[in-house]
């Protein structure tokens, strides 16, 4: 299943994602470049923390393409070995100048063990961890370095294990159920643990949040007061599942029309019609099966997969699909006691 972050938290997320992935302190400080560099690159910026190690990683493993076509960036300087190279042979190929003292590898000769490519289990996917100063818990989340510990809040004590790199392509690369979640603009994909709020079957620190627009997935608590979710406009701090959601609009309901989630009501989502194909938008609000996340009176809680339920605005009649201030809403009618827009063909 593949989810895009609720579209309010991405940068925090994204903050917390770059510093796990040991990106916030060395100089692959661009998270483009971090992302596309495989385990051994980050095995390799990890431990030595210089941009030589990084090419020197790269190389070994054919991977100059998959960093943008060259070195991770060092300040825009080519690297010592190809000085004033024409473009067609700035990026040498593997076996050409190889670093001091590192193998190249190819077929034959196998990676040195400090430098295997490792095959990530998603098992520990939405446990509970504490995370160290590089984002890893291996006790409770693996040791491989795509695996780490997520907190909810920057230097936060408790986290949620996740794996990066997921592939969204596979429904099970995250193990039955999970999320393989795109959390930022350049593509970092990573795990996180399905649940909904009513069954509240998150790990012992954790709660199950809606932070995936209809879907909710278990994670650190962010926040105690509405101070704490200061940082995302339009948020305040839900108690009842320790995270910043929608603060919404005092006159919204739910089947308003809607161009973001600042239209609709509180904890509410936009269904919108670029993305959706709700005409003119559709106000919902998600884990209605859960009693702090219960349907407005006349509202319907629909279920939805992957979810955990959701409200539309009920009906007996096509009449009654109008917004909150009693205006008929084009291209709804009632569909089985709920406004809804006509199936596609």
């Amino acid at each position: 299943m593949n989810r895009i972050v609720y579209g309010g938290l991405v940068g925090g997320l994204l903050a917390l994602v770059t510093t796990a992935m040991g990106c916030g302190s060395n100089p692959c400080n661009d998270l483009a470049a971090c992302s596309a560099c495989d385990s051994a690159c980050q095995s390799a910026l990890v431990a030595a923390g210089n941009a030589d190690a990084c090419n020197a990683a790269l190389a070994q493993y054919n991977m100059l393409n998959l960093c943008g076509g060259g070195p991770v960036p060092d300040g825009g300087n080519p690297p010592p070995d190809v000085p004033n190279a024409p473009p067609d042979v700035a990026n040498p190929p593997p076996d050409t100048n190889p670093p001091p003292d590192v193998t190249v590898l190819d077929e034959v000769n196998p990676p040195p063990p400090d430098m295997t490519v490792v095959t990530v289990s998603p098992e520990n996917v939405g446990n509970a961890c504490t995370p160290d100063a590089m984002g890893s818990d291996d006790a409770n989340c693996g040791a491989a370095q795509e695996q780490i510990c997520l907190p909810a809040v920057e230097n936060g004590t408790v986290g949620v294990c996740s794996v990066l790199f997921c592939d969204q392509n596979d429904e099970l690369s995250c193990g039955a159920g999970n999320f393989c979640v795109t959390a930022d603009q350049n593509g970092t994909t990573l795990c996180l643990a399905s649940c909904t709020v009513a069954e509240a079957g998150c790990d012992t620190g954790l709660t199950c949040q809606p932070l995936l627009g209809l879907a909710s997935v278990c994670f650190a608590p962010s926040c105690t007061a509405d101070a704490e979710c200061a940082e995302f406009k339009g948020t305040y701090c839900n108690t009842d599942v320790s995270t910043c959601l929608n603060a919404g609009s005092a006159t919204a309901a739910v089947g308003d029309g809607c161009t973001t989630d600042a239209d609709c009501p509180r904890n509410g989502l936009c269904l919108d019609e670029a993305t959706f194909e709700f005409p003119g938008g559709y106000c919902v609000t998600p884990e209605c099966n859960a009693p702090a996340f219960a349907c407005a009176k006349g509202d319907v809680c629909t279920p939805v997969p992957d979810t955990g339920g959701v409200c539309f605005k009920g009906c007996s009649a096509d009449t009654d699909c109008v917004d909150s201030t009693g205006a008929a809403r084009a291209g709804y009618t009632c569909q089985m006691g709920t406004c809804a827009p006509p199936a596609n063909p």
